[in-house]
């Protein structure tokens, strides 16, 4: 079975980008990654040393979502064991 990505994502490597965060911005909520870029990708370069992928930071504007249910308390910090 064939995957099928949004067209916005392509040219991205999903699986090895990272979240880093979640901004409000009015009723708006934009998510923070690092993606990893692939070769098809306008913006691709060659890795830096040492690195897997071409990394670039990118978001995801969500405008005025319906629902945004946020818990409180501290984000848990997950580390990658590489």
């Amino acid at each position: 079975m064939a995957i099928e990505y949004l067209s916005e994502f392509a040219g991205t490597y999903l699986e090895d980008s990272y979240f880093l965060g979640a901004v409000a911005e009015g009723r708006d909520l934009r998510l923070k990654f690092l993606f990893a870029l692939t070769t098809g990708h306008a913006d691709y370069a060659p890795p830096k040393a040492g690195q897997a992928h071409c990394y670039r930071e990118g978001s995801i504007l969500l405008e005025q979502p319906t629902i945004v249910d946020w818990q409180p308390g501290r984000p848990a910090i997950i580390r990658d064991p590489d």
